[in-house]
């Protein structure tokens, strides 16, 4: 059996990116290696981890010699990723990476520098395809995996369309607020529901309205007071849940709702979104890239008309970041038709399976140990 180091922020059991990894790992299991978890910060902020972090503390033995190793992170500026560089460069090979992003450009110094590694893959099409344009050569797309004992695939089926969710962080890219405005504009009160899971760690980095003033300032638009939106009724057609959920407290949550809708300028994956897929649920998304490869005919994707400034992540990714633009209208177009049809029950994405990902990923990395 080979020996693949993992090295990624893994243990942290509800941040999107270590259940990503967990995936990840689940699956490089599935494929026959024998996986080494190391995580390049403290692994537990708590003392005492959950029964699914305990899974893989086994993982974390640490070996000297192995046949493969992947480091994990998000794809930052240029500036920002010179010491990740550095150390790979210092690594014995073959050395991988895998990453995302949510840009729409990528800067072609960072391509040069990942071309120097043995092997990239990314999780969706569009984040391979960017990284094409900036002058890499080969990328691998490696799609997140799902297993049979997921929770989501047992929810039962949605009984109707009434029923709107948006889970994440409230942030300017994920453009929750753009989804509110479009909400109260595609219908009246009592028409439909929305409801907002916001994430626990708030964006501080630029000034960003929170939900509660978003709504009070579309109650002054002319389409909201056509539409009957007011500041008694609006609370019944639009719920707010910033609290910490359990697991079995989200699945609830889940099961309630019947659509699942992003505004998302920019995403890798969209995780609530592939949640919300596996439970059958209809999805209406913007072209932001990840939950564009796990759509079928029943959802209803927003095309880009464009790319726009994004200054409040500059920090992250360096000058001049672009993510994708879209008409507000498009938006709103796209609730109404999500409201109307009817209800259509359909199987998971096959092409997600983790037996259909298991022979990519091992198609990859081998070019990737082929190559050194």
């Amino acid at each position: 059996m080979k020996t693949l180091v993992f090295e990624t922020l893994w243990a942290n059991p509800a941040d999107g990116w270590s259940i990503a990894a967990r995936a990840y790992t689940r699956m490089m299991l599935q494929a026959g290696w024998d996986v080494r978890l190391k995580s390049p910060v403290q692994v537990f902020t708590q003392s005492n981890p959950n029964a699914e972090i305990e899974k893989y503390l086994p993982l974390t033995i640490p070996v000297r010699n192995w046949d493969a190793y992947i480091f994990s992170c998000p794809l930052g500026g240029f500036a920002n990723m010179q010491h990740i560089f550095e150390a790979l460069e210092a690594t014995r090979r073959p050395r991988m990476f895998y990453t995302m992003f949510e840009r729409t450009h990528v800067d072609p110094l960072l391509a040069a520098e990942l071309e120097k590694l043995e092997g990239v893959f990314v999780p969706c099409e569009k984040n391979g395809v960017r990284l094409i344009a900036a002058g890499m050569n080969d990328v691998g797309v490696v799609p997140l995996p799902y297993f049979d004992d997921d929770p989501h695939l047992t929810l039962p089926p949605p009984s109707g369309t009434r029923v709107f969710a948006w889970h994440g962080r409230w942030e300017p890219r994920k453009a929750p607020d753009r989804l509110i405005r479009a909400f109260m504009r595609a219908f009246c009160p009592d028409e439909a529901e929305l409801i907002l899971k916001l994430g626990p760690l708030p964006w501080t980095r630029t000034p960003f309205p929170a939900p509660e003033y978003v709504i009070a300032a579309e109650l002054d638009s002319y389409e909201a007071r056509e539409n009957g939106w007011t500041t008694e009724n609006w609370p019944r057609s639009i719920q707010i849940v910033d609290a910490l959920l359990s697991a079995e407290e989200m699945l609830d949550l889940e099961s309630r709702t019947d659509i699942y809708v992003s505004g998302s300028r920019g995403e890798g994956i969209d995780l609530p979104a592939f949640r919300a897929r596996l439970a059958g649920r209809r999805i209406v998304t913007t072209a932001s890239g990840g939950p564009e490869d796990f759509l079928d005919e029943d959802d209803i994707l927003v095309q880009a008309t464009s790319s726009g400034r994004a200054p409040e992540y500059e920090h992250l990714w360096g000058p001049d970041v672009r993510l994708i633009e879209y008409p507000i209208s498009d938006l709103i177009g796209a609730l109404v038709e999500a409201r109307a049809r009817p209800v259509k029950l359909r199987a998971p994405p096959a092409q997600n399976h983790f037996a259909a990902v298991v022979p990519i990923f091992n198609r990859w990395i081998e070019r990737c140990i082929t190559a050194r």
